[in-house]
């Protein structure tokens, strides 16, 4: 087992030290894609009332290559999508109403290339593969004190992801020189985890002592999590306008 899992290493691309390290070089060069759109639509009724509506969707993916080989590269992602609602209505010639609704979504998931590993191949047991989804099963994580990790991760396999509701109420009111400002913002913020990267291969980890004892096999368990916040405040502020150059502001 050991033999197969030291053959996912690359082979030395240069002079090292004299205990063998520091053998290797990979510039990880990492082609950045992403993507970002915004739509708006506009539409007043009359001279009194009018709305908009905007869409947005950003996605952004980034491959993670350690040594240049599949057993150490892993894919990120990251995935915005958003939409807003507001409205603008003059109640009164010295009275204006603004709304706004808007929510945005996010996601960030990871993932190892090597999902699809037969752990059988690498002379793992029965036992073990029957415990492990054969779909997102990878290379076990390897972790050689003094040397680079092998199918290392991140964050995890899996995601995190989160969902923000707004809303806006800002009224405005008018009276001579002096414009008197009202509002309130509610938000209201969640967020969720479902990672799991132990839960889908082996994590073994061997300390600069394991040739005294016996190795150690360490296996995370898969994790979820979800976070809720809810916060508002309420707002004023009072203009006083003395002059086209002079305004007072509390």
């Amino acid at each position: 087992m050991g033999l197969r899992l030291a053959a996912f290493y690359p082979l030395p691309s240069q002079t090292g030290t004299s205990n063998g390290q520091n053998n290797y070089y990979f510039p990880d060069v990492r082609l950045q894609r992403y993507d970002s759109h915004l739509a708006r639509f506009d539409h007043v009724f009359n001279p009194n009332h009018r709305v908009f509506a905007r869409i947005n969707h950003f996605g952004y993916t980034i491959p993670k290559d350690l040594l240049g080989v599949p057993a150490t590269k892993e894919i990120f992602h990251q995935f915005n999508q958003g939409m807003a609602l507001d409205y603008v209505g003059v109640l009164s010639p010295s009275l204006v109403l603004n709304v706004r609704y808007g929510v945005t979504a996010a996601i960030y998931p990871e993932a190892r290339v090597t999902q699809g590993t037969d752990l059988g191949t690498l002379g793992f047991s029965g036992g073990l593969t029957k415990l492990v989804n054969p779909a997102t099963v990878t290379v076990p994580r390897v972790g050689v004190a003094g040397f680079a990790t092998l199918s290392n991760w991140s964050d995890g396999d899996g995601f995190a992801s989160a969902i923000t509701h707004n809303l806006i109420a800002d009224l405005t009111k008018q009276r001579g020189v002096h414009t008197i400002h009202v509002g309130a913002d509610v938000r209201l913020f969640r967020t969720f985890g479902n990672r799991y990267p132990g839960s889908i291969s082996p994590d073994l980890s061997f300390a600069n002592t394991y040739t005294k004892g016996r190795w150690i096999t360490r296996r995370r368990l898969r994790w979820g999590r979800n976070w809720r916040r809810c916060c508002w405040e309420s707002r004023r502020q009072h203009d006083v306008r003395f002059d086209s150059e002079l305004c007072h502001s509390e």
